[in-house]
């Protein structure tokens, strides 16, 4: 029991230092481009893997949109980059001002 929990807490600790330097990465210019390419590359992989598993599929409608989906999830990481940007500023607000 032990060992199981010694292993939960390091995968958490592995993939909290993941998402951290993740979140390092998508500041820096290029970073938001780097990740978009990244998620188009996993789409496209994730279902070339579901067509050589079986044959039978059901896929959304709109599968070959893969600019979309990116579209979709870069919203998604801007939306979430503003609200660590704005809690940031408002921890020095509050530090500077109280």
């Amino acid at each position: 029991m032990l060992g199981e929990a010694e292993a939960l807490l390091a995968r958490a600790k592995a993939k909290a230092k993941a998402i951290e330097t993740v979140a390092k990465a998508l500041e820096k210019e290029h970073g938001p481009n780097a990740v978009s390419i990244t998620l188009a590359e996993q789409y496209i992989s994730a279902f070339s893997e579901l067509a050589k598993q079986g044959n039978t599929i059901i896929l959304p409608s709109n599968t070959g949109d893969v600019t979309g989906m990116v579209a979709q999830v870069r919203a998604s990481i801007e939306a979430i980059w503003f609200i660590l940007h704005v809690r940031k500023l408002r921890k020095l607000y509050i530090q500077f001002f109280f």
